[in-house]
């Protein structure tokens, strides 16, 4: 009678497999049952045990993430401290992709009744960090007998050998869920209950302008459904930021990337000085019109203190309002707004709560005439004035205090947030200086071989070429934007040849003292003191794209970027010569990051080629002969226009391939900061006699001026020679008919501007079909 293996030992075998493969020094992966008390919930999930055999259209319905493990000898049940790191998704065509932690695999799944094995396939071979379960997941893949669903619809995978089962539960792209936020409402009046929110698609068809959100989290307060939320109530959005750029960049509209720019740029940098206008915020389904007051702007956490728990760290809030027409300011829809992100920067975090002060009147019934009469004679001018005087109010004279508000966002936690985005990634160096303080930037052409870990328990791994070593360090503030020290450490002293930048890679660890991630989470800046310059530094899993394994043969060795992962339940292939196979199929990855940048900034081109016979990377319409390169490598283009670069690959059997990336450069504004008067609209016809049409331009999207009658505001943009203005708000004097009508026609024309020429100090706006339609000379 054959005697079954003790899972202990076949766990033991497997990591001592992965052991050889794992870089030195480097510790291997705890079974859940030695994670720390602590860090493992008090009592595992019950396990259901009404089940079925799993059919391929379940498998298939939707990606896993795992959640517990049951073991039978000796009986035991573990919890999986962070499931959304170790998933599984299966395909209709029976292969299966796997995230473990840090690590992507590529492999391939047979299903015949209530059998099911997984065959483990090409894999990257990160270093996940001290708590990783990496290596024990894939171990227990590869003893995968069976799988079951449950009656809840959660997945079951049976291990072989009657050793116990691993539990799986339906995962979301989304990444984090209801259940892994925690908030404290700081005693205001209201209950709060997050929401899981599916994707609804981007649509422009519907006023007062597009709307679309990806699947995210809301925090609703006071009711417990989104259907049931009135348009003044409370509410936190927590949305995947590069979903939210993809969905809107993918139907044509950039505004929602470059609204997450300047959300980005004021949360790093507050403006000084602060504008009372103007002010970036998101989701659009919060906004009707242009933000005409913005006042107390400041940081909802203090940049100065060191927070271990809240998970947004990194933002600002301020008191303001959206508005159709030029209207006094009271009450009436005023809203504390914080904007700001994660501390990994993954997701946008945006919160919205009505607010009141009885500096202002409840609304516009209660503003006496007198009050009226100077608003309509000068109405930016008031406004300017209830700016001051609101921005002068200590936090106390709102309602509720903005202090406390403050604290009610500093109180969000997440789950598997980091207290700074600068930890638990494995990020790969891309370019910076050869070494601290050199003038010579460089392009890493092997990313994958320097490699670092900042661990949330305070040490520092990494890789440098042929070196390996640790650091320590200790945070001096976190979020996506911070401070840390590091004090040397053990590290090995190979050679590793005269093109090896290892000595500057642990230089420059060692001297960096702040960091900056940025929004996305899949690009960080090291920064150097002194004028060092920075390290470029990009998230191993954003970097890296794991294949499809190739056809297996005896004499094609693995990719140089992935490793073999030796299955445990199937035997090695037999060593004879194998029949003649037909060659590899061609690896082609190319990409830019990011794809949108400012005039003058910089982007990072990335290609990885495999089976080939030649590469070429060029910008497109270039003469491609002129700039062969490696199969793998990055290079650094800052740019003053928006590119497109082109990689052309000749494959083995003499055919060619060729593929794209755009990089969208937004050009310097020549409009901000200028003011104008009108000479002539429709064309040939200039202004009535006695009346002054002006024009202005400020530095933060805000146009404004006399439309001869009345004054107006709005926004606009400019991107190259495109030109929006838009919407705008108009006092509402009355005038002498034909001064009224040309007033109509003249905000008309301004609002259906669509470019723009600035000809011999005039500004020249033209529509949509090129026709001009407003003139003016310098003002």
């Amino acid at each position: 009678m054959r005697r079954s293996t003790p899972l202990a030992l076949l766990l033991l075998v497997s990591l001592l497999l992965f052991a050889a493969c794992q870089p030195a020094g480097i510790p291997e992966a705890p079974t859940p049952d030695q994670i720390p008390a602590g860090e493992q919930p008090a009592r595992p999930p019950a396990t259901d045990t009404t089940h079925a055999p799993a059919t391929q259209e379940e498998l298939t319905a939707t990606p896993w993430q795992w959640t517990a493990l049951t073991e039978t000898a000796p009986a035991n049940q573990s919890v999986v401290p962070d499931p959304q790191n170790y998933t599984l998704t299966f395909a209709d065509d029976n292969t299966v992709a796997i995230q473990a932690d840090c690590n992507q695999v590529a492999g391939s799944y047979t299903l015949d009744g209530e059998s099911l094995t997984i065959q483990l396939g090409a894999a990257t071979m990160a270093f996940c960090g001290e708590g990783s379960m990496d290596q024990l997941y894939l171990s227990l893949l590869g003893r995968v007998s069976g799988a079951l669903v449950t009656e809840t619809g959660d997945l079951q995978l049976v291990l072989g050998d009657a050793a116990g089962q691993m539990q799986f539960t339906p995962f979301s792209a989304l990444g984090i869920g209801p259940n892994d936020i925690s908030l404290d409402t700081q005693g205001l009046p209201y209950s709060w209950q997050p929401v899981l929110v599916p994707e609804t698609p981007y649509d422009a068809s519907m006023p007062p302008g597009p709307t679309g959100l990806p699947e995210h989290i809301e925090i609703l307060f006071g009711v417990t459904d989104p259907a049931d939320r009135q348009p003044s109530d409370p509410i936190m959005y927590i949305i995947p930021v590069n979903a939210y750029r993809a969905q809107w960049d993918a139907a044509g509209d950039p505004s929602v990337s470059r609204t997450l720019d300047r959300i980005e740029q004021y949360a790093f940098t507050m403006p000084s000085p602060a504008p009372t206008s103007g002010m970036p915020a998101l989701p659009s389904s919060e906004i009707a019109g242009y933000n005409d007051l913005a006042v107390q702007i400041s940081r909802a956490v203090p940049a100065s203190e060191l927070n271990l728990l809240s998970a947004t760290q990194t933002g600002y809030r301020f008191v303001g309002r959206w508005a159709q027409d030029a209207n006094p300011v009271t009450n009436q829809g005023l809203r504390y707004v914080y904007q700001g992100f994660t501390n990994d920067g993954q997701y946008l975090v945006s919160f919205w709560y009505p607010v009141t002060t009885d500096a202002a009147p409840a609304d516009v019934s209660q503003i006496p005439q007198e009050d009226w009469d100077a608003f309509n004679a000068d109405p930016m001018g008031v406004i300017s004035t209830t700016a001051d005087a609101l921005n002068a109010l200590p936090p106390a004279d709102w309602e509720p205090d903005l202090e406390t508000l403050d604290a009610l966002v500093a109180s969000l936690e997440i789950k598997g947030v980091p207290a700074s985005g600068l930890q638990d990634v494995v990020w790969l160096w891309t370019n910076g200086p050869e070494q601290p303080g050199s003038d010579s930037i460089v392009a890493i052409p092997n990313p994958e071989a320097y490699q670092v870990i900042y661990n949330s328990d305070g040490m520092i791994r990494f890789t440098a070429d042929c070196n390996n070593g640790g650091m320590t360090y200790e945070l001096s503030q976190g979020g996506m934007a911070g401070g840390m020290l590091a004090q040397p450490g053990p590290v090995t002293l190979a050679e590793c040849g005269p093109d090896s930048y290892d000595q500057g890679f642990i230089n420059a660890l060692l001297a960096a003292q702040t960091y900056r991630v940025r929004a996305g989470g899949n690009t960080m800046e090291l920064v150097l003191p002194a004028g060092g310059g920075w390290l470029i530094m990009v998230d191993q899993r954003a970097y890296v794209t794991v294949p499809p394994p190739p056809e297996p043969t005896a004499t094609q060795p693995p990719a140089a970027t992935v490793i073999p992962v030796p299955p445990t339940n199937t035997p090695l292939p037999p060593t004879a010569t194998p029949e003649p196979t037909a060659p590899p199929e061609p690896i082609i990855q190319f990409s830019a990051n990011p794809t949108t940048i400012d005039a003058g900034q910089c982007t990072t081109l990335a290609w990885n080629v495999e089976n080939v016979q030649a590469v070429w990377v060029y910008p497109q319409g270039a003469a491609y002969e002129d700039y062969p390169v490696t199969g793998n490598g990055v290079q650094v283009h800052c740019l003053d226009t928006t590119t497109t670069y082109e990689i052309r690959v000749a494959l083995i059997d003499g055919t060619t391939q060729t593929q794209q990336v755009t990089v969208t450069v937004i050009p310097g504004n020549p409009l901000a900061n200028t003011s104008w008067a009108l000479s002539s609209f429709e064309p040939g016809r200039v202004p009535l006699p006695n009346t002054t049409i002006t024009l202005a331009f400020d530095n933060a999207g805000t146009v404004s001026g006399n439309s001869g009658c009345n004054t107006y505001s709005g926004a606009y943009t400019v991107d190259g020679t495109t030109l929006t203005v838009g919407p705008l708000i108009s006092t509402q004097m009355a005038c002498e008919q034909d001064v009224m009508d040309q007033e109509q026609i003249y905000l008309a024309s301004l609002q259906g501007a669509a470019s723009f020429d600035l000809p011999g100090g005039q500004l020249v706006i033209f529509d949509a079909g090129g026709q001009e339609i407003l003139r003016y000379n310098g003002g």
